[in-house]
């Protein structure tokens, strides 16, 4: 007899991916080279992260919205359940290097001299329930990273040089800290979204 159990009445958990969302580009507003170049590779790492840890099917789009009913609008056109509408709302990269600047290629510095880095990294995410056609919560995050150390990787803005899949980026103070944002995004979004759960 299962009447005496606490369970009684509660929804099964999903065991297999039974909630969509659909992830915007994210907006810049840093007003730095670094924030309008971490666009694409938020995106994209945020999906890769849904993906990995939750049991949400993401989607990638390359629509732009404007305002919440923008995003109810394309989440609709999408069929999806959530829509993700993320910010940059700070990219900033200090410096210090003793010595010589380096060798450089293709975006990306590597000086062989005394050098600090220190990296901040704030984002904002929206998220929009496109049955009830409003956000629910707003998240904000910040990543920071510092660096101290001979031969630090120095990331440029060149072409292609912030990208989640490019090792030299991820080991840089900006890489590791936009890591922290979004790890820090996924934990803080699991816990906002009550019927999400995680992968173990």
């Amino acid at each position: 007899d299962k009447k005496g159990k606490k369970s009684a009445g509660l929804p099964p958990l999903p065991s297999t991916p039974s909630y969509s969302v659909t992830i915007l580009p994210f907006q810049d507003l840093s007003q730095s080279a670094h924030g309008s170049q971490l666009r694409d590779t938020l995106g994209k790492h945020l999906q890769f992260l849904l993906v990995s840890n939750t049991s949400l099917t993401p989607r990638l789009v390359g629509d732009e919205a404007g305002n919440i009913a923008d995003a109810v609008n394309i989440g609709r056109s999408q069929n999806s359940d959530l829509v993700l509408m993320g910010t940059v709302l700070g990219a900033e990269v200090e410096e210090r290097e003793s010595g010589g600047s380096g060798l450089g290629f293709g975006g990306i510095s590597l000086g062989g001299k005394s050098k600090s880095q220190d990296a901040v990294v704030v984002l904002q995410v929206e998220v929009v329930d496109v049955a009830r056609g409003k956000r629910i919560t707003s998240l904000r995050i910040t990543g920071k990273d510092h660096q101290d150390k001979a031969s630090a990787v120095s990331i440029g803005t060149g072409h292609g040089s912030m990208d989640m899949g490019n090792p030299d980026f991820r080991k840089s103070a900006l890489g590791k800290a936009t890591e922290k944002a979004l790890n820090d995004l996924l934990a803080q979004f699991v816990r906002d979204i009550p019927f999400l759960q995680l992968r173990h």
